[in-house]
């Protein structure tokens, strides 16, 4: 019985650093425009640790998460009772905020594949985990407090990030 569990904890709630944790429950999955497909997930995310960490999450299976790049564009997005800053780069990615000690939870993240066939087998993804976000020079925060939050080719970067691979089911 301590194997499975054992097991268990290491197939649903993979550790990204020491601190942070994340899990990916499977909901549904729907299909778009041809080729694309829409696959929702309820994320629970913990921040073990005394500090604050931002976890960085793809919008798609297709394309490696960027570490840092250009923004043309930014929005709020509400999953459920958490809010995530997703920024519009060369690939998609939202961004959650974890304060110290913190376990939040999303429910229905969106995560796209255009690919032909619809995914039969699970998917790994990176997921970067910050100490802090940049936008154009300034943080994350005073980035998406700006109204004018469609501006072209703002630089991104992550503080010391960690560079993670997730193994999530498409089932």
């Amino acid at each position: 019985m301590i194997l499975l569990s054992l097991l268990f904890n290491l197939i649903f709630s993979p550790t990204i650093r020491a601190d942070v944790s994340i899990e990916f429950q499977f909901k549904s999955m729907s299909m778009g425009q041809p080729p694309m497909k829409m696959y929702y997930y309820d994320l629970t995310l913990k921040n073990t640790f005394d500090k604050t960490f931002y976890v960085l999450i793809p919008c798609s299976f297709d394309n490696p998460t960027p570490g840092n790049g250009k923004v043309w564009g930014a929005q709020f997005d509400d999953f459920g009772s958490v809010e995530g800053s997703t920024l519009f780069a060369e690939e998609k990615v939202t961004i959650f905020k974890l304060g110290p000690k913190q376990e939040i939870k999303a429910e229905s993240y969106e995560i796209k594949s255009f690919q032909d066939k619809i995914l039969s087998e699970d998917q790994t993804i990176i997921v970067y985990t910050t100490e802090n976000v940049t936008v154009g020079g300034n943080s994350l925060e005073s980035f998406m407090s700006n109204n004018n939050i469609h501006d072209d080719n703002l630089p991104f970067a992550l503080d010391k990030p960690s560079k993670n691979t997730v193994l999530v089911k498409v089932r």
